[in-house]
């Protein structure tokens, strides 16, 4: 069973989720009570996409070795494309988690709109990167498999 598809799901819905918690915990009054809850909150998923994407990227590099296009074309650059942006991200995300911890609500205004911006810019890789695992499948075919039954039967009703 390929488990690539359903683990890559996981570490964007904890970035995502991260994401949110410092949107509301930079844009809203640093003086605010509830600024501690969303930091705290913000780190903790971000520690949690951590592992959840180190799954991500050891169950994509199974599924390469077993599905992966060889040689040259576009199948392959997209590929190449897709695996860099997701060591680029993971690489991007670990050094946010030690800078929110570290750092925590010691953030200056400015520290904490350059954390937010950096984050966000980490997401968008992290969303470009996906939109290529989804080309791979869906323009390219990549890790789908087609059965005798599927590719000679019609779909019409018996």
């Amino acid at each position: 069973m390929e488990w690539h598809p359903a683990l890559v799901h996981f570490p964007m819905g904890f970035a995502v989720a991260s994401w949110i918690s410092e949107t509301i915990r930079t844009w809203t009054s640093p003086a605010n009570a509830q600024a501690a809850v969303w930091e705290s909150m913000s780190r903790v998923l971000l520690w949690w996409t951590l592992p959840a994407l180190l799954l991500a990227v050891v169950s994509g590099n199974l599924a390469n070795d077993a599905h992966g296009p060889q040689g040259s074309g576009p199948a392959v650059a997209t590929l190449q494309n897709h695996e860099a942006l997701g060591y680029f991200t993971a690489a991007g995300l670990v050094f946010l988690a030690f800078w929110r911890s570290v750092r925590a609500l010691t953030m200056s205004k400015s520290e904490q709109r350059g954390y937010w911006m950096t984050l966000t810019a980490f997401l968008m890789v992290m969303a470009w990167g996906a939109t290529l695992g989804g080309r791979l499948v869906y323009q390219h075919g990549i890790g789908v498999e087609t059965t005798a039954t599927s590719s000679s039967k019609s779909l019409q009703p018996h």
